[in-house]
């Protein structure tokens, strides 16, 4: 089934001051539609804000033309304050976000949640209280509002802000494809949740043709200094701090150890800390474009000058001039008109570039290994992942290495070497199809293999499902569907604790290697051991005394209130074996990064 859905362009206040459209239509298809909006997949559950009672959901709307697409019933199209459009709109922004994971090119298979059951709830009115997050415990999205500080009759509802709402559903993607950085104690991990969400954000908006239209004819074609793209959030965060226009931006020059015109952040902050990462990825998103609208419009240029070079010459021996003798000016091409071809071509560069940063991210995040990751192992993830399929085209690969060494999350541009497409006899022994289907199959192969997995000696492990995906790889020759086989395995190291008080001595962390091999050939495409280092458990320190000195992190027994319900401000710990184990930390990821904060 396929259903006609209206969403909200971007924050209203971005749409009002550009002159937009509230809206726009986008279509989403599933198996079946129900009054809520509610699907086997997303299902919106709306409460009455002074009662707390559950709202009936919004009626679908009975499709007069069988074979076209349906519709819910709204009764005001543009009134922002009725809750038929913002139910709707949510539940569309949320199923866009999810679309554009799971393309053929990008994850290539539906996701899987973090949590047992097959429906992301959305609450779009959870209360008042100027945030949203994403909660893996009850399974939601939640989105809040409250009243404007610069106009008291004004309601700004988190909801109402596409950044935010696909920022929110990011994070329930990723949670389903990392499920150990939910749980991490180093700021890094959660900093790739936030990074992740904050880009996976761009990468919606600039699915809009509406916005896209409206930005690249305002700024000749570029999308260097568009606070349309770049910020996130803007109306939410010109709410919090009325000398910002946005909650974060993007364009920015963040370094992890910054020189003199770089701007430093705060490693214990895991928001801060995420936007070295945002950062670092939208400086490529520009060269993306940059490059293209120069190749295309070069090509355009050719094209153009072909064409008039002919009917030049055709001219001139209609005049009794032969071609030899015909000046050089014919079909020339000046400075001037380059300009004008490369804003011609800027939306169409937009879009290619935009699907180029996808799958590179996105399939790296298929790479990544589990347990606490680094910027620099999601580096090296992404960088393994384009080489895996794009082996003759290493320009994007070059500009990413350069930001992850210009912004110091490397110090040696070989921390982010990765060895692709070779053999190893014991995988090309394998059983694919034993290896995906059978759990034993899988640790006995993983046992008798650790030094190739990097499982350390005598350590207990875990293996992962195994994926067999099918991904769409462009080449030159055109688009090829390659299989592949992934597959993890994790394991608990220990390290020192400095926590004051009684709190034990050591800790627990998790480690992770992922296998990703060629379905047809057994070559391994990328084999990646998470980092693990002195760097690594100092960020970890900073980031426990920072909770602790919050009195944030809590035992286990004091993280539930009196009704027996998870308290959603602290995080909780438990101690056993002398060995401290921390839960929870991705329920710190609110939208507004106070919350995070000591």
């Amino acid at each position: 089934m396929k259903f006609r859905i209206p969403l909200i362009v971007k924050d209203p206040s971005v749409t009002e001051a550009k002159g937009l459209d509230l809206t726009e239509a986008w279509t989403v298809e599933e198996e079946v539609f129900l009054d809520g909006p509610v699907t086997p997949r997303v299902a919106v559950l709306d409460f009455d804000p002074g009662t707390g009672a559950l709202m009936p959901g919004i009626p679908v709307e009975p499709d007069a033309d069988s074979d076209g697409p349906g519709a819910y019933r709204i009764a005001a199209p543009h009134d922002l304050a009725a809750r038929d459009l913002t139910n709707v709109s949510v539940f569309g922004s949320i199923y866009r976000t999810i679309a554009m994971f799971e393309e053929p090119d990008a994850l290539g298979r539906p996701i899987d949640w973090a949590f047992d059951g097959p429906q992301l709830l959305v609450v779009p009115r959870a209360g008042e209280w100027a945030n949203a997050f994403y909660d893996r415990r009850s399974r939601s999205l939640q989105f809040f509002w409250f009243r404007s500080a610069r106009d008291r009759e004004r309601t700004i509802y988190t909801s109402h802000s596409q950044d935010i709402v696909a920022h929110e559903t990011a994070h329930a993607i990723l949670d389903g494809i990392a499920p150990d950085l939910y749980h991490a104690t180093l700021p890094q991990s959660l900093a790739i949740h936030e990074a992740v969400a904050d880009v996976a954000a761009l990468l919606v908006s600039f699915r809009s043709r509406t916005l896209t239209r409206a930005v690249l004819d305002a700024t000749g074609g570029s999308i260097q200094d568009s606070n349309a793209f770049n910020s996130i959030a803007s109306e939410f965060g010109q709410e919090l701090d009325a000398t910002r226009d946005y909650l974060r931006s993007l364009l920015n020059l963040k370094s992890l150890d910054p020189e003199p015109w770089q701007e430093g952040v705060d490693p214990a902050s895991p928001h801060d800390v995420s936007q070295v990462l945002s950062g670092a990825l939208y400086t490529v998103m520009v060269q993306l474009h940059e490059t293209l609208k120069t190749e295309m419009a070069t090509e355009k240029l050719e094209e153009s000058k072909v064409v008039e070079t002919e009917e030049a010459i055709a001219q001139l021996q209609k005049q009794g001039v032969e071609p030899e003798q015909a000046p050089r000016a014919a079909g020339e091409r000046d400075p001037q008109r380059l300009k004008e071809a490369r804003r011609a071509v800027s939306g169409k560069a937009l879009f290619v570039g935009a699907e180029r940063l996808k799958r590179t991210l996105v399939r790296g995040l298929d790479y990544l290994p589990p347990g606490e990751a680094t910027f620099a192992d999601l580096g090296r993830a992404i960088l393994a992942a384009d080489q895996a399929s794009h082996p003759a085209s290493s320009a994007q690969r070059d500009w990413i290495a350069e930001e992850f060494l210009r912004r110091a999350i490397v110090r040696d541009p070989a921390e982010l070497k990765v060895r692709t497409d070779f053999r190893r006899a014991a995988v090309s022994r394998l059983d694919l199809e034993q290896l995906v289907e059978s759990d034993w199959a899988a640790y006995d192969f993983a046992n008798r293999n650790r030094r190739l997995l990097g499982i350390p000696p005598k350590v207990p492990f875990r293996v992962l499902p195994r994926l067999d995906v099918r991904k769409v790889n462009w080449h030159r020759e055109g688009r090829r569907k390659v299989r592949e086989c992934i597959l993890k395995v994790s394991w608990t190291e220990t390290e020192g604790n400095v926590l004051r008080g009684s709190i034990a001595r050591r800790r627990r962390f998790v480690a992770g290697t992922t296998l990703a091999i060629d379905w047809e050939s057994k070559r391994i495409r990328a084999l990646l051991t998470s980092e693990r280092g002195e760097r690594q458990r100092e960020e970890r320190d900073g980031f426990l005394r920072r909770l602790q000195e919050a009195d944030v992190l809590v035992p286990e027994d004091l993280a539930r209130g009196p009704d027996g319900k998870a308290l959603r401000g602290v995080v909780p710990f438990a101690v056993g074996d002398g060995h401290l184990r921390v839960y929870g930390t991705g329920r710190m990821l609110h939208v507004a990064p106070e919350a995070t904060r000591g």
